[in-house]
């Protein structure tokens, strides 16, 4: 933790991390790089995130002001932290299409399952999201499956997987 009154003084600290950051990603060309600080009022136990230089203190308080209602302009200010972001320009990455070719989903279908919806109970297919394809529709109430989630598709919606396997949820007819 650094006083409030080092915010000016910090070119030291960022230029040794950007020199080790410009060294360890030398490979990668032309690098951007942004600085920041996490200031906090003292005593607080919670900072805000606020690019470094010389408007740094007056963001605070701005930022501060919108996201809790109040800055106290004559609080003293500690910095809890400096941060380095480092980034590299990339090719830009065109994302794999397939065809779309009309489906039901019923490759994926792997059973059904009891479900409560608006008060009551009843049945819902159940799929495997791995063995869906571009094309597919689907209607609610369904379960699509898949290792890290799953989605619920309601009763009176459908679902369509698009050309990049994306999973399209249209709400029709459920009322709110």
């Amino acid at each position: 933790m650094l006083s409030g009154e080092e915010l000016n003084h910090l070119e030291d600290q960022f230029d040794m991390l950007e020199a080790e950051a410009r060294a360890e990603f030398s490979e990668q060309g032309s690098l951007v790089v942004e600085r920041s600080v996490d200031l906090r009022y003292k005593g607080q136990g919670y900072e805000l995130n606020v690019p470094y230089g010389s408007e740094a203190e007056r963001k605070f308080h701005l930022q501060h002001e919108r996201r809790f209602g109040f800055a106290d302009r004559s609080r003293p200010l500690e910095i809890v932290n400096v941060r380095l972001r480092v980034s590299a320009p990339a090719e830009s990455y065109e994302f794999a299409e397939t065809l779309l070719v009309p489906g039901d989903g019923s490759q994926a279908l792997s059973g059904t399952r009891e479900i409560y919806f608006d008060g009551a109970w009843g049945k819902a297919a159940t799929y495997n999201r791995d063995h869906l394809r571009p094309g597919d529709a689907i209607q609610g109430p369904a379960l699509i499956g898949e290792y890290t989630s799953t989605t619920v598709l309601p009763p009176g919606c459908s679902l369509e997987v698009d050309c990049r396997g994306n999973l399209l949820i249209s709400i029709n007819d459920v009322v709110q």
